[in-house]
């Protein structure tokens, strides 16, 4: 029993579900969850911190190497799957654990599926073809990035600072408006939902006694936010870098009902 970092439920088939462990591998279940097995022991860094299920074709499945959360792994890079997890091979974003890098999240575009985007503590990088290749389009130190879910050329990514693109990932640009200041801030994480696709959440941590950590809600598909809430402390750190009780940092997450925009689970 450990750390899961990320979850992936095939599109096609709901018995089948992917778990990533920091330090233990991509773990598969076909029957629903009730027992699971694993064939990445043999990798050479078996930290998984992000999985991507291609949309129409679930045998194709993306992991981001390493431990995004706490840095107790290094990455080897993105691998690809084209036999539903089975085994595992490099694609563009072929990195060395040397590099000291991260991955917190992968995702692909629902209806572009060669269009792959990854959040890493080294920027945004952008793949156009399916992972043969990745380019980085925007620098940074990011843990989030998500699609529009009505329109998915809008994408919304973030980390110490919260940025958006118009054009599938091609170029960001950075979102101040109802925020605070990326220098106050140690993390964000991004909600959407298929509710309504004018809603984005943000979860913010940062200094607490400055008040730079809450929920923050935007209606207008990104552009503007509103403070929504900052009670309980549920993050953050003090101005003198003492701990304020909160994690934010380390293990943050936020998630928005698909039916319900309203509805919201930090």
């Amino acid at each position: 029993i450990g750390r899961i970092n990320a979850i992936a439920v095939d599109p096609g088939n709901a018995q089948i579900i992917y778990a990533g462990a920091p330090s233990g591998g991509l773990w598969k279940s076909t029957n629903g969850g009730s027992s699971w097995t694993t064939n990445t022991d043999s990798l050479d860094a078996i930290g998984v911190s992000g999985i991507a299920i291609h949309p129409t074709n679930s045998n194709i499945v993306y992991i981001a190497t390493g431990d995004g959360e706490g840095s107790d792994t290094y990455i080897i890079g993105v691998l690809k799957s084209t036999d539903g997890g089975q085994t595992f091979n490099t694609t563009g974003m072929n990195w060395s654990i040397y590099n000291g890098r991260t991955i917190s999240k992968i995702i692909i575009h629902p209806s572009n599926p060669d269009t792959v985007l990854v959040a890493t503590s080294n920027g945004i990088y952008q793949s156009a073809d399916g992972g043969t290749s990745f380019s980085l389009v925007q620098s940074g130190d990011f843990n989030d990035v998500e699609f529009n879910k009505s329109n998915p050329s809008i994408v919304y990514a973030s980390g110490t600072s919260y940025y958006r693109s118009v054009n599938s990932g091609v170029s960001f640009t950075q979102i101040t408006a109802g925020l605070p200041s990326s220098v106050d801030v140690s993390r964000m994480e991004i909600g959407v939902t298929p509710a309504n696709s004018n809603y984005v959440y943000i979860i913010a941590s940062g200094e607490v006694d400055e008040g730079f950590y809450g929920i923050y809600r935007s209606t207008d598909a990104g552009l503007n936010f509103t403070l929504m809430s900052n009670s309980p402390n549920i993050l953050g750190y003090y101005t003198d870098g003492s701990d304020a009780g909160g994690q934010g940092y380390y293990d943050l997450t936020i998630a928005v009902s698909p039916t319900n925009e309203s509805e919201v689970y930090a």
